[in-house]
């Protein structure tokens, strides 16, 4: 059946996720393994980089970049991020739809597959270690990173926060690592976690287009034969519900717009929640600070003209939300009183049946274009790799369509500041 979500269980802590559809000019696969994160997870994060430019087959990096030319100009994308508590590698191939092959009897999706398959469990390697040279250029692209991460004082100021207001749970970890656990790595070390990833990472596999999803599986299975394979680690998050107190950290740099950032935790008891207490946290925090109908973004920003930007972000996983802002220095008390009272007045009861529509509405809108595009869809099911349940858009939808003015309220109540991070801009001499 075309354009409908399925889901396979190939083996144990290995599963397939498969959207077919003819819809598109190109095709999309991704190939995700998932481990607890650790507090400095280096040692992982360097995989997906080395991983991505040569395997046994292909020794060098041209040798490989032929063969993806060869696959009519695939491309190969490594990339890490953490879900909660959960750590996030992954290689991404996109390639152009089996529709446009030369050949009838050609299928591009299965082909990439094979090789994709290749890559991550056929490396370069040697005597029990990754190669030198490509360690190093992984090694220095991801201290490169880190270094960009300081220069963006966004990211720089939304990393600083979590820091401080998760300081004592695995979150707090930046998932491309530290300076000091990558350059302590050697290409011992880093295949030895390269063993430890493959016998017990939860992996999965997205495919989205129009090929053959038995055969996939099939693929998968055969490629499981034989290997040494542990029951991954139930993926689980430390969730706080409340916080007892509020922290307050600030530095200052010679920027030319300070940061303020805040966290909130929501009152979540643990991480299976009921799916329509989410559902009530997802509207709130829109209706505070999703889009230009909230609050933070009518009031803050425009009309009190306290901040060049201002929003909200849930991290659902983790049972808190983050608010974003770039305020001047003589703003920034004033700025954090309101972004309060904003948040307040919806707990009091400031609600109306505007607010609730044009959240609604926008809500609509962003879960009706998840399937415009290959890249949408993986990420639709990439963003649930840890969840123990899969929701296509639809049923999110569904549930956030009978949240109640009276369960945004209840919701707002149970809202609690946790720590404030202020990035001040250095004062002219």
């Amino acid at each position: 059946m075309e354009n409908t979500f399925q889901s396979y269980d190939v083996a144990t802590g290995f599963r397939l996720n498969a959207y077919k559809t003819s819809r598109f000019k190109t095709s999309r696969i991704s190939f995700t393994m998932v481990l607890p994160l650790d507090k400095d997870p280096s040692n992982n994060a360097i995989i997906p980089y080395i991983l991505a430019r040569t395997c046994k087959e292909y020794p060098t990096y041209m040798a490989l970049s032929k063969k993806l030319a060869d696959l009519y100009g695939a491309t190969l994308t490594p990339s890490v991020s953490k879900i909660g508590e959960n750590h996030i590698l992954r290689l991404s191939m996109n390639m152009i739809d089996n529709k446009f092959s030369l050949s009838k009897d050609e299928d591009i999706i299965l082909s990439c597959v094979e090789l994709l398959l290749k890559i991550v469990f056929e490396p370069n390697a040697e005597n029990g270690a990754f190669d030198k040279e490509e360690v190093e250029r992984a090694r220095r692209l991801l201290l490169e990173r880190i270094e960009s991460q300081k220069s963006d004082k966004r990211v720089y100021a939304l990393q600083r926060l979590i820091e401080e207001m998760c300081k004592d749970e695995a979150f707090c970890a930046n998932p491309i690592g530290t300076k000091e656990g990558l350059l302590d790595l050697t290409p011992k070390s880093v295949y030895d976690s390269y063993v430890h990833l493959v016998e017990n990472a939860f992996i999965s596999v997205n495919v989205i287009g129009n090929t053959d999803v038995d055969k996939v599986c099939e693929m998968l299975s055969n490629r499981m034969v034989g290997m040494h394979r542990n029951t991954p680690a139930p993926m689980c998050n430390e969730i706080i519900a409340s916080a007892e107190k509020v922290t307050r950290v600030e530095e200052t740099q010679a920027v030319n717009q300070g940061k303020l950032v805040m966290g909130f935790r929501v009152g979540c008891n643990n991480e299976n929640e009921t799916r329509d207490y989410q559902n009530e946290i997802r509207i709130m925090t829109d209706i505070f600070g999703g889009g230009t109908y909230s609050r933070l973004f009518m009031n803050v920003r425009e009309k009190m003209s306290l901040c060049y930007y201002c929003s909200a972000r849930p991290y659902r996983q983790k049972g808190l939300f983050i608010v974003q802002s770039g305020v001047e220095n003589e703003n920034i008390e004033t700025a954090i009183s309101e972004i309060q009272n904003q948040l307040a007045s919806i707990a009091n009861g400031e609600v109306t049946d505007e607010d609730m529509n044009a959240s609604l509405l926008a809500m609509k809108d962003s879960f009706n274009s998840v399937c415009d595009t290959p890249e949408d869809i993986d990420g639709w099911i990439s963003a649930q790799v840890t969840e123990p349940y899969f929701e296509t858009p639809e049923e999110v939808l569904s549930g956030i369509s009978k949240v109640t003015k009276e369960d945004v309220i209840s919701a707002a109540k149970k809202v609690t500041l946790d720590t404030i991070f202020v990035l001040r801009a250095k004062e002219e001499e």
